[in-house]
């Protein structure tokens, strides 16, 4: 999982392995459908992310639940999308947030499946219409 601080310039990144990882809920608000939006095109750029959420996660022995961007890679080129998705936060947010990221594995993607939707890509909204209906 990766960790950050904005600053003016680059992102310092602090990467951490976490033995447990919960998904607790979806994240969304007005904020974050902007963030998402802004996300959504970075990651419509790139052929290395398949799908992608934003959720609240709790790690180890749990606590507060902390925002997560939560992204099912297809390669890796982690440190250039860390940098990528961060500018959106730090222009949105300001330097004072942080944001964690997790790339997921297939396991990882069925869990938080199970809480939240994927912002990336765009849902088929006339496949979900009939499926609802």
């Amino acid at each position: 999982m990766f960790s950050w601080f904005r600053t003016r310039q680059q992102v310092p990144v602090q990467e951490r392995q976490e033995a447990a990882l919960r998904f607790v809920a979806e994240q969304d608000g007005e904020v974050e459908r902007e963030l998402k939006a802004k996300w959504a095109a970075i990651f419509a750029k790139s052929a290395g992310v398949t799908r992608a959420f934003l959720a609240r996660t709790t790690s180890g022995g749990g606590g507060e639940p902390n925002v997560t961007l939560c992204i099912c890679p297809r390669s890796a080129q982690a440190d250039t999308l860390v940098q990528e998705v961060a500018r959106p936060v730090r222009e949105t947010l300001g330097s004072d947030q942080h944001l964690d990221i997790v790339f997921l594995s297939a396991a990882q993607e069925a869990e938080v499946s199970q809480v939240a939707r994927p912002f990336f890509p765009q849902p088929n909204t006339s496949l979900e219409r009939t499926r609802e209906g």
